[in-house]
């Protein structure tokens, strides 16, 4: 909060698909490609070297050096089918991922498409975000929840382009219990989809009440929960953010980057990165995939080189391109 007041800290145009957009085309700018809706089913391996990856669909694509930034254990124990562990790896996901305080917990978001702006018609404009204190019966309300609060982010406050002309986006989340929808989920796809329902239902609710009336001015509302975040992204437990700063993970993932270099025991050709290969957060995931880098380059002999993009076109809504759709279901307004 500091950081954010003194203006050392903010939230990006575009806000993350629009930090991906420009991800995308500095990449591609450089001669990169990109294969999107392209799920990499296991990791090739040759005479212990990884040598490519073979997709869902069969397909298969071949590489000098194969880096991982996706879920860490799913990239051991499934892509690699466990066979390149070693103490530190097997410490991270075999103990400690199941400690409680070391994931970021998952969310429940729920996305409201609204007409007008969220606080129309009143004299001051609300904080572009807020956390609501909820009673216990309240916070009791919000299916598989673990805290008694809701943080309502007025989305379309941040930057142009989440919304059409007229219209306003709101993103309410409250922490949740990832086992609870997964559960829920394997077992009964209606009673799943219900309780995805209530929370929409408890949400707005309590946005009606703070803003009489606006339950005529809702126009869509989609549901996103733990599940949803681990089908999507393929994040053990659904974690928002990998591994917490200062718990039992901070050690062994420092060691996992210093000592090991981002390498699994007995398998070349391979680095990991992201979050789970450090430690929660954009700026050392980011950093993560620099170091992965630069110690290829130092192993095949290159200078690491990197530089700012010369790319000088100012911010604009059409720079998000096509906005994805996470999923067909949503709850009626």
């Amino acid at each position: 909060m500091a950081a954010a007041r003194n203006l050392n800290a903010g939230f990006p145009q575009g806000g993350s698909l629009g930090l991906a957009r420009s991800v995308e085309h500095r990449y591609t700018s450089l001669g990169g490609e990109i294969s999107y809706r392209a799920r990499v089913e296991r990791i090739l391996v040759e005479d212990g070297r990884a040598i490519g990856v073979e997709l869902k669909n069969g397909e298969r694509h071949y590489a000098d050096h194969v880096v991982s930034a996706c879920d860490g254990r799913t990239t051991v124990y499934r892509l690699l089918e466990g066979r390149y562990t070693g103490p530190r790896i097997d410490r991270l996901y075999q103990d400690l991922i199941h400690e409680p305080g070391t994931l970021f917990p998952a969310v429940v978001s729920v996305f409201l498409g609204i007409d007008g702006e969220l606080d129309a018609g009143r004299d001051t404009a609300d904080p572009h975000c807020t956390t609501y204190l909820l009673p216990a019966e309240q916070a009791a309300e919000l299916p598989g929840s673990l805290q008694r609060s809701l943080v309502v982010q007025q989305r379309s406050q941040y930057s142009d382009g989440f919304a059409p002309p007229g219209k306003s986006v709101v993103h309410c989340t409250y922490f949740s219990d990832h086992a609870y929808w997964k559960t829920l989920r394997g077992r009964d796809r209606r009673e799943y989809r219900a309780h995805k329902q209530r929370a929409a239902d408890v949400v707005r609710g309590f946005l009606e009440q703070r803003y009489p009336g606006l339950r005529e001015r809702i126009d869509l509302i989609e549901v996103a929960t733990p599940a949803t975040m681990e089908r999507y992204t393929g994040n053990s437990q659904g974690s928002i953010l990998a591994w917490k700063a200062f718990s039992g993970a901070d050690d062994v993932v420092t060691k996992l980057i210093n000592r090991d270099r981002m390498r699994l025991p007995g398998l070349a050709g391979f680095s990991m990165a992201g979050h789970w290969a450090s430690l929660g957060g954009l700026i050392r995931a980011a950093s993560s995939g620099r170091f992965a880098v630069q110690y290829l380059c130092e192993e095949l002999g290159l200078e690491f080189r990197a530089w700012e993009s010369d790319d000088q076109e100012p911010w604009h809504p059409g720079r998000l391109g096509h906005l994805p759709q996470l999923a067909r279901w949503s709850a009626t307004a």
